[in-house]
């Protein structure tokens, strides 16, 4: 019983296996056997791969192009204020520590764009100079809702708080309203120096790239969708250009089927003056060729069977009256002399 409950397992899993793999063995038999179904599927795989390398090249350089854009907007404007800033510090009247406070507050309105469609933030923070935290004294001013500590890499902050110049980084942008999505960004930093007290004080620009972002997902859409019909309409035209091919050559093979049956009256039909057409003329004379070496073959059979047939009744006479005279010599062999009466036995 156990042995029969795993032979019907097995059976079971055998037939499993055929339906599942039936695809599978369609597609290689159809891979093996059909010319054009592995030139539109060669096409199709090239034109993919192809598609794909330069829908990565040109989304690539867009990229690059709409980054670099947005960066040497970004560094101008930042330098600009970190320019503006430097001024208004070296200007100011700071009498002591306790004053950095307020200009620097006044300092950031003054940096801070007018409204958000200008899409940046600015935070200082500080003091930086070494041996000090981040947190002493001012702290962190920021003008909007971004978070300083998550959004500001710490990598840029070291280079700020290291050497003065234009520093920048790309991050992930996070904002301390939950409303609020993290999106990719730009930071750039430089570093503000207090003349009295001799402070440093990081500023940063944080711009966002959602606007960047945007315009690569429709570009990436775009690409995607050009290269889905590009790859389509090469495969209708490879479809198309071996069916012209491809259906000649399986009407001469149907035709010779049929003359390998016994068909010989069977001819391809001949249309223009291509290769193909010429193809056809071609197999028509063979076949024109064949039929006719075959009908001589026919007759040359025909006239053997009737010259046999004419050989044999010639023969058939004669023979038949010495066979006659044989059996009257051996039926009178008593009557002859030993010699004679032998060699009328030896003709039966």
């Amino acid at each position: 019983m156990v042995f029969r409950t795993g032979q019907a397992a097995g059976r079971a899993l055998v037939a499993a296996a055929r339906v599942i793999t039936a695809p599978v063995r369609y597609l290689v038999d159809g891979w093996r056997r059909s010319i054009q179904a592995r030139v539109v599927i060669g096409t199709l795989t090239l034109s993919a791969v192809l598609a794909m390398l330069a829908g990565w090249v040109l989304l690539r350089q867009v990229t690059e192009g709409l980054l670099d854009s947005k960066l040497q907007a970004s560094q101008t404007q930042a330098v600009v204020g970190a320019d503006t800033a430097q001024s208004q510090l070296d200007s100011a009247e700071i009498g002591n520590f306790f004053d950095v406070g307020p200009e620097l507050s006044k300092l950031i309105q003054g940096l801070s764009p007018d409204d958000e469609a200008r899409g940046y933030d600015v935070v200082i923070i500080g003091p930086v100079n070494a041996g000090t935290s981040d947190n002493a004294s001012g702290g962190k001013l920021i003008s909007g809702a971004v978070d300083a500590d998550t959004s500001i890499p710490a990598s840029l902050m070291d280079r700020v708080r290291a050497a003065p110049g234009s520093w920048y980084a790309y991050s992930t942008l996070h904002y301390k309203d939950s409303s609020r999505t993290t999106q990719p960004g730009l930071v750039i930093g430089s570093q503000l120096l207090v003349p009295s007290t001799g402070q440093s004080y990081a500023l940063f620009y944080v711009f966002p790239l959602a606007e960047q972002q945007q315009t690569l997902f429709v570009v990436r859409s775009a690409l995607i969708t050009t290269g889905a019909l590009l790859v389509v309409l090469l495969g209708t035209i490879a479809w198309l250009v071996t069916r012209q091919v491809v259906t000649p050559v399986r009407l001469a093979r149907r035709i010779a089927e049929r003359l390998a049956a016994g068909r010989l009256e069977e001819r391809m039909q001949v249309r223009g003056e291509d290769d193909i057409a010429r193809l056809g003329v071609s197999f028509n004379q063979m076949a024109s060729s064949l039929q006719r070496q075959i009908r001589q073959l026919e007759e040359l059979s025909r006239v053997q069977r009737r010259f046999v047939a004419d050989v044999s009744h010639e023969l058939r006479t004669p023979l038949t009256t010495v066979r006659m005279a044989a059996d009257l010599l051996h039926d009178a062999r008593a009557d002859f002399d030993p010699v004679t009466a032998r060699s009328a036995e030896l003709l039966q």
